[in-house]
């Protein structure tokens, strides 16, 4: 992750920032946000888990590529079609599949509720909304989660792969809220109350209706 890459962040909001504006997040805070997005705060330095996972996303590719026979192309930055009109939405994309849609790899341990989710067939809230932002940034509603869940090795971890096709409401519900906040906190430099936003249990509730092919 570059110096550019960073930079980049500071200008809008990014995919794993979404569950953090909604006060939603596991590992950020719309108070930490704010902080981070208006140059108060460096953020939390990576840990073992991020850069395991950074590391693994060409492994997880390969593993889809190859038990599915689907090709996935690099993926890139994006930025949501609206964004000089103030939706300061944009994402890093680990990959796009044939038909144009969004293609994400996570890793986790075989023991976290994050496994347990993915094995059940759901996605987690924090995977949820980021492919939510995602999908709005590209103009898609189709994503596909894969997620390597294990230790060590990743040819001794299991891959679990998600097909999800997301509401429009849910996407629509993500450009408002993070456009709001944005303009609200970040552009004029208000920090933002603690604890959940005020349209949290609809954002929960529309990702309740992402349904899986």
């Amino acid at each position: 992750m570059t110096t550019t890459w960073h930079a980049r962040r500071r200008r809008g909001l990014g995919g794993s920032d979404v569950a953090a504006v909604f006060g939603v997040g596991r590992w950020s805070s719309p108070g930490e946000l704010w902080r981070i997005k208006t140059g108060r705060s460096k953020g939390r330095p990576g840990n073992a888990f991020m850069t395991r996972g950074t590391r693994l996303e060409s492994a997880v590719l390969a593993r889809y590529e190859l038990e599915t026979g689907v090709p996935v192309s690099p993926g890139g930055r994006v930025v949501h079609p609206r964004w000089d009109d103030g939706v300061r939405l944009q994402g890093n994309l680990d990959g796009r599949l044939p038909d144009g849609s969004i293609w994400e790899a996570k890793t986790t341990g075989p023991a976290t509720s994050t496994a347990a989710d993915v094995r059940a067939g759901r996605a987690p809230l924090y995977y949820a909304t980021q492919l939510g932002h995602y999908c709005a940034c590209a103009g898609v509603t189709h994503a596909v989660l894969a997620t390597l869940v294990g230790e060590g090795e990743p040819e001794n971890c299991e891959l679990v792969v998600l097909d999800l096709e997301l509401p429009a409401e849910l996407l629509v519900l993500i450009e408002d809220v993070c456009a709001r906040w944005w303009a609200e906190h970040v552009v004029a430099d208000v920090q933002p109350p603690r604890g959940r936003h005020p349209r949290a249990e609809e954002l929960e509730a529309l990702v309740g209706l992402i349904t899986y092919r």
